[in-house]
């Protein structure tokens, strides 16, 4: 009896501990309230392979013709396949001979891959990218980037990352050309009743909120090159407004000035001025230290005007830029230099994630994630990519595999520290 006791006392006492365990890793869990003290990437996920279920091919690794081999392909960077559970043969070969293999976002494990390195490194998560087009039912291709977006979140709650809806207005239709106002408000309808956006308990706390509200990315308001105007845009802003968001926009560099990549329009600041947070894109607007300290003094002043009209303000940062292979096919004969904006090992990256946070951006966007089409990925990339007809630029065999997403990690640290970082690149 008395050994029957002390084994029922024992087991109590597990049970007490496992209970307890139970509660201190879901209190321990962050819980997204804000943006600001975030590092957070772009993530595209548009990638497929011919056998992963998408029924597309393979989707922004070959051309828009359906070719990918040596010699017709979209991608300027290798991933680093070492990891993925699912890996899918190429007609690429390594230069001993070997298949070269890629994964797809559509197998759930690729993604959640993703997400354990993001908390691995320290990054806070992602903007998931939806483009316009990509949003409508007649769609075919729907159904992947749902998939993909259904594996982040899961990705996104298994590793405690945040998760935010990005819409991409590239292909929105306005007027004439239809209006895709109400095509937006229904998707998003769907998806945050889904998730449960609006109410946590539903079982995802990982989308990310700000000032009391979900936040909504939209991105690509007062482009010069972009073929709808702001009046439309500002109808779209307002419209998502009235659903209870907190709105993240996505402008030109220049957005402040009206000039340059800008619409000479201040009808752009008033539409800014409904939102919570503004983000301006920097990719291409300089290429090295000389062009990147002339750009630097926009970010304090970019802040000064936010801060004046009561908005929050994310600064972007990139690791380089290459767009060789897929400029071939969009644009023939023009020049577009492999490895246009070198990385130089992460020094480009952390000049401006220190140059960011040292200004007092409270909150930065990684342009981008996945990014292999136009070299902006910062996530694991092969220093052995495969050889022949289609040139790669192959990461520094000088630095590990996660170094950039390491770097993000620590520059994440600094905000949540309230930190300043050095303005020389950290070693490890």
């Amino acid at each position: 009896m008395k050994t029957n006791k002390l084994i029922l006392i024992a087991a109590a006492l597990m049970i007490a501990g496992f209970l307890t365990g139970c509660t201190e890793k879901k209190e321990s869990r962050i819980v997204y309230d804000s943006y600001k003290g975030l590092v957070m990437c772009g993530y595209q996920g548009w990638f497929t392979a011919p056998t992963d279920g998408a029924d597309m091919g393979w989707g922004h690794y070959g051309t828009r013709k359906g070719e990918f081999r040596p010699g017709e392909c979209t991608i300027d960077f290798w991933p680093e396949m070492d990891e993925y559970e699912k890996q899918y043969d190429t007609p690429f070969k390594y230069a001993d001979g070997t298949t070269a293999t890629l994964y797809s976002p559509h197998d759930a494990s690729s993604v959640d891959l993703h997400f354990k390195w993001m908390e691995e490194s320290g990054i806070d998560g992602v903007f998931m990218q939806r483009f316009v087009n990509n949003a409508r039912p007649e769609n075919p291709k729907k159904a992947h980037f749902d998939k993909v977006f259904d594996n982040a979140m899961k990705g996104a709650q298994n590793h405690n990352r945040a998760i935010c809806l990005m819409y991409d207005l590239s292909g929105m239709r306005f007027g004439e050309r239809g209006d895709d106002v109400e095509l937006l408000l229904n998707d998003w309808k769907e998806i945050s009743e889904k998730y449960g956006v609006y109410n946590r308990d539903k079982g995802y706390d990982c989308y990310l909120h700000h000032n009391g509200k979900p936040l909504l990315a939209i991105w690509g308001i007062g482009f010069t090159d972009r073929p709808y105007g702001l009046e439309d845009c500002q109808r779209l802003v307002e419209a998502f407004k009235e659903q209870g968001v907190a709105l993240h926009l996505g402008v030109p560099t220049f957005w402040r000035t009206l000039t340059r990549d800008t619409r000479p329009d201040s009808l752009l600041h008033t539409i800014i001025k409904t939102g919570d947070i503004v983000h301006p894109w920097t990719p291409g607007r300089y290429r090295d230290k000389e062009t990147y300290e002339a750009y630097k003094p926009n970010i304090a002043e970019d802040i000064a005007w936010t801060k004046a009209n009561g908005l929050d303000y994310a600064s972007g940062v990139f690791p380089g830029f290459s767009w060789y292979n897929n400029a071939l096919e969009e644009f023939p004969g023009r020049n577009n230099p492999l490895n246009a904006t070198p990385r130089e090992e992460g020094r480009f990256l952390w000049m401006q994630l220190a140059g960011a946070v040292n200004s007092g951006a409270e909150m930065l966007y990684v342009c981008m994630f996945d990014e292999i089409d136009e070299g902006t990925a910062i996530f694991k990339l092969s220093d052995n990519p495969p050889v022949g007809e289609s040139p790669f630029v192959a990461r520094e065999s000088t630095i590990p595999s996660d170094h950039y997403m390491w770097l993000c990690g620590q520059a994440s640290k600094a905000l949540k520290e309230k930190a300043k970082l050095p303005e020389q690149m950290p070693r490890r």
